[in-house]
């Protein structure tokens, strides 16, 4: 690659950083329906077409936004099971679950976006910011087919569905979390991971 190849691939990346830096400053302020390309455009010092040669639209950047936090979260969950044997589904949900709130923790600001604008958006934008668990919902999966294959869950359980009602969980509890700022992350973490493997019914000890 020459150099001049790679001094328009640098400004290029560097273009489009200050267009997801203004558009996350823009996005937090105004939100997604009142933010304006004009007003991303502006702030990242561009002019508004040249917006437009990185990304679709306002929908584009919510789309890259929610792939890298997808991202993260998957990387983050993997990292985390990576060297957890499937003993039982208490350490495993554990696992997943304390990694995906570790990484709402670490990007609150832009999951409480996507949580906030998940409720207002359009159907199609909607469906990119579910897309966020989508993700962990293939992991989720894995892990059942892992358990059931190891003979420690039952195989007459469709996990298919097991798997979304799971992620379905998480996504719904992560909106609890982020509009509840006193709510504990290890608590919440302990509250999912019970229900999921225990139901909400008192040990047989505990009601005798």
């Amino acid at each position: 690659m020459g150099r001049n190849a790679e001094t328009n691939k640098a400004r290029r990346a560097q273009t489009h950083a200050r267009l997801m830096d203004a558009a996350y400053s823009v996005f937090g302020e105004k939100g997604f329906r009142a933010a304006r390309i004009e007003d991303i455009a502006r702030l990242a010092g561009v002019a508004k077409g040249l917006l437009y040669e990185h990304f679709e639209g306002k929908e584009g950047l919510v789309r890259e936004f929610a792939a890298i936090l997808g991202s993260e979260m998957e990387k983050e969950v993997r990292g985390k099971l990576k060297n957890v044997a499937f003993a039982d589904a208490h350490t495993v949900l554990q696992s997943a679950f304390e990694a995906t709130f570790e990484v709402i923790d670490r990007h609150r600001e832009l999951a409480s976006f996507f949580v906030r604008e998940g409720r207002s958006v359009s159907a199609g934008m909607g469906r990119v910011i579910h897309s966020l668990f989508d993700r962990l919902e293939r992991l989720a999966l894995v892990q059942f087919q892992r358990g059931m294959a190891a003979g420690l869950l039952r195989d007459t359980l469709d996990y298919r569905l097991l798997a979304r009602a799971v992620t379905g969980l998480m996504e719904q509890a992560a909106y609890y979390y982020l509009t509840h700022p006193e709510l504990a992350r290890a608590r919440t973490v302990e509250t999912l991971v019970d229900f999921v493997t225990s139901g909400v019914r008192r040990p047989t000890e505990a009601r005798a």
